[in-house]
């Protein structure tokens, strides 16, 4: 009977244990479960307000500070994607602290590297976030509700987001208005101002062979720009109306050659329609507050007649006036920031802008 009764407390004694070390176990679940969620959680949270504020960052890169080339605005990108990962929250608190660089994202090796180097079609501007949970940042490291029993005290976690603006190398059929314009003529104006603050705008020029402009890299006087038939060698009407309704009907390309012409060879009176048509498919409004219209501009100082001529970029214009008869002139400004739909990167930044989009 005493073995009986020894048996039976040895075996309620390791069932105890038993008990205790599952009761350590679960707890020890409970603290993965409860704690690694919210740290989840947390992480989330980071990574959001990162992403945020790299986009809003990489948005404001545009516009470009004047120079010859243009170059980004990183003071106002640092600015913007401060100020908007701030407005984020973790653990219901705002974030205080976060780390904003600029620079160039190589988009072959996927570094971010130095505003000052000399970029290449691969390297387009770009803003990185960094956001933290550490000791002395956004409140500290995430405090663990439980696991703390198991000797941890504190758990760091951090986010970083990366976000590019970069410039069209690639126009979408359906882009491009039928004018060529003048590379070095634009590259000079681009730096000009309306007068009017916050517009964003160049001080107006007109694109027509009675107006001639200093072009900035030979300073001769050169027209701003000629119309174009892109891929067609045709150079009727009925083709350049097709075109101001209908755009380029397939993609072009930075350095891909297009059709450019300094006059349109017609029965006279017939290509002052051509300037009616610009306003009537509603491209025209005195004040700039029209549609913002695309266009190539071709890689020479001066434009050759009936000749084919290879894309530098594409600018965005307002068309002020359209008119024909005996003047025939497209008078027009400059947009220093306008959003052109494009799924190719890397070409030169006159004002067309792929919209930001997180690169890492």
């Amino acid at each position: 009977m005493e073995d009986l009764k020894s048996l039976v407390r040895e075996e309620s004694g390791s069932a105890a244990v038993l008990t205790c070390i599952a009761l350590t176990l679960l707890l020890g679940c409970a603290a993965l479960v409860i704690d690694l969620g919210h740290l989840y959680v947390v992480k989330q949270e980071l990574q959001n307000a990162a992403d945020a504020g790299s986009m809003a960052g990489a948005d404001y890169l545009a516009p470009y500070v004047s120079g010859n080339p243009p170059t980004p605005d990183w003071n106002a990108a640092q600015t913007w994607a401060s100020s908007a990962t701030k407005e984020n929250k973790t653990d219901n608190t705002l974030i205080t602290d976060c780390q904003v660089q600029v620079g160039y994202f190589n988009l072959l090796n996927k570094v971010l590297q130095s505003t000052a180097i000399i970029p290449t079609t691969a390297d387009v501007p770009a803003v990185r976030v960094t956001v933290s949970r550490v000791d002395g940042q956004n409140t500290g490291a995430v405090l663990p509700f439980i696991a703390q029993v198991l000797g941890i005290n504190y758990m760091n976690v951090s986010a970083q987001a990366t976000a590019m603006l970069s410039c069209p190398s690639t126009a979408k059929g359906q882009t491009l208005f039928p004018v060529a314009a003048n590379k070095g003529v634009m590259q000079l104006l681009f730096n000009t101002s309306d007068g009017n603050p916050g517009s964003g705008l160049s001080q107006p020029f007109y694109i027509g062979s009675n107006y001639h402009y200093p072009d900035l890299n030979t300073g001769a006087d050169q027209v701003a720009g000629e119309w174009t038939s892109f891929f067609n060698e045709k150079n009727d009407v009925s083709t350049i109306r097709d075109l101001i309704y209908n755009r380029n009907p397939l993609p072009i390309s930075i350095g891909q050659l297009i059709q450019c012409m300094s006059d349109i060879y017609v029965q006279p009176g017939t290509k002052t329609s051509l300037y009616n048509d610009v306003v009537d498919a509603n491209l025209v409004k005195a004040d700039g507050t029209g549609p913002t219209v695309f266009l190539p501009v071709v890689d020479l100082s001066s434009l050759d007649t009936h000749a084919w001529n290879p894309v530098y970029c594409y600018i965005p214009i307002k068309i002020l006036e359209s008119v024909g008869n005996n003047k025939k002139y497209i008078k027009a400004k400059l947009v220093k920031r306008a959003k052109m739909p494009s799924d190719q990167a890397g070409g030169p930044c006159y004002g067309a802008y792929s919209p930001a989009r997180i690169v890492q």
